[in-house]
């Protein structure tokens, strides 16, 4: 626009100078003739660099597309990945600039860069990413160009929900699959063997009413799983954590006397709003994994203490401790670090994905860190705007 307007003030001049009827200088006349042709220059020069740049295929779409070459520069990148990467911009190393894959995934993605190119056939590798919650990484090798296109995804609820829904169903089969297998073959070992001894017929027994008991804990959980969507607000109510806590530990003295806990308050009182039965069901899921996982003398310390802005519960033992590489999964469904350990006491791995969800429906959260066989630190916090 400064270019046109320039350009018409420039005319201007020059009809004002040749119709003057003063004379005037050569060189002034020659001077602005030479600046309109070169503002008629550059103007015919943008406009056929505008006509000639065809926009970028991928600029409709909903995901993040990126185009890098061999070095690692983008060469192209859409509108979308514009807003997911603001600083990344045409000419830039993408592995040097971005900002949303962690340090692992960064090097793993520049690996497959890398691997993609050397190959000649073309091949697509597909991650999730660590810091953005339900997004994938698609990488697809353009192997007649020598690029790497990277498609970053998110998925929509609908996929969200249809992928947990067929890994919950299929985990559910897997685990109540067991328990009745075990129960059919001792039904069939009654019927072929009517006389057996007294004491195998007590174990044979003793085994079927266990996996029963398994099988009543699992669809129980299944069933509260399913209802912690619809919890009514009028279920909230006054909760005093250090009451509820002495309550659950006086519990558990009862189930295991040899276990040794010890509270340590920073108020006599703290009081937040809460469904009181799901709340003790899973502050009680916590201690008992503690008890579960230490040994034949747990001891545990839980701290309950009010700041600020938040009331933090921290639940600490001295047990066999969780491996760094299962941290980021103990809180899905159906996962177990030793499935052996933990089908021997009934577990299917839902424990603490119930507790985990009962934190978020009173609006807090969980972490956990861990030391194998040293212990493990288990943190729940309530922020101050829900209490």
């Amino acid at each position: 626009m400064k270019k046109v307007l320039l350009l018409f003030f420039c005319l201007f001049l020059n009809g004002f100078l040749l119709f003057e009827e003063t004379a005037r200088p050569l060189y002034q006349i020659i001077g602005i003739q030479l600046v309109i042709v070169c503002l008629v220059f550059l103007l015919i020069q943008e406009k056929l660099a505008k006509a000639s740049k065809l926009p970028f295929f991928a600029d409709g779409l909903e995901d993040c597309v990126l185009i890098l070459d061999k070095k690692g520069k983008v060469l192209e990148l859409n509108q979308k990945a514009t807003k997911l990467f603001p600083n990344i911009r045409k000419g830039k190393n993408f592995f040097n600039s971005q900002r949303v894959l962690d340090k692992d995934q960064l090097a793993l993605c520049e690996s497959k860069h890398q691997a993609m190119l050397r190959s000649n056939e073309k091949e697509s590798y597909i991650f999730p990413i660590a810091t953005k919650k339900n997004w994938k990484l698609q990488m697809q090798h353009l192997s007649k160009e020598k690029k790497v296109a990277l498609l970053f995804q998110r998925e929509s609820d609908v996929q969200k929900v249809e992928g947990v829904g067929k890994d919950f169903v299929a985990n559910a089969s897997h685990e109540l699959r067991t328990p009745i297998t075990i129960i059919k073959g001792f039904a069939e070992t009654l019927k072929e063997l009517p006389e057996i001894s007294e004491a195998m017929l007590e174990d044979i027994t003793e085994k079927i009413v266990r996996n029963c008991d398994r099988m009543q804990h699992l669809v129980k959980n299944l069933l509260l799983l399913a209802d912690l969507d619809h919890i009514p607000k009028t279920n909230f109510q006054d909760c005093d954590l250090v009451s509820l806590i002495d309550s659950i530990c006086s519990n558990l003295y009862s189930l295991h006397p040899s276990v040794k806990m010890e509270t340590y308050c920073s108020d006599e009182v703290i009081v937040i709003p809460a469904d009181v039965a799901l709340l003790e069901r899973a502050i009680g899921n916590l201690l008992e994994n503690s008890i579960k996982y230490s040994s034949k003398h747990p001891e545990i310390s839980i701290y309950i203490e009010k700041k600020k802005n938040e009331v933090c519960i921290r639940i600490k033992d001295k047990g066999v401790g969780i491996e760094k590489d299962d941290l980021d999964k103990i809180f899905n469904r159906f996962y177990t670090v030793n499935k052996a350990h933990s089908r021997s006491f009934g577990g299917a791995g839902l424990g603490l994905s119930l507790v985990k969800t009962i934190v978020e429906k009173h609006g807090g959260q969980i972490s956990v860190s861990s030391m194998p066989g040293k212990g493990t630190i288990f943190v729940v916090s309530f922020q101050q705007k829900y209490l």
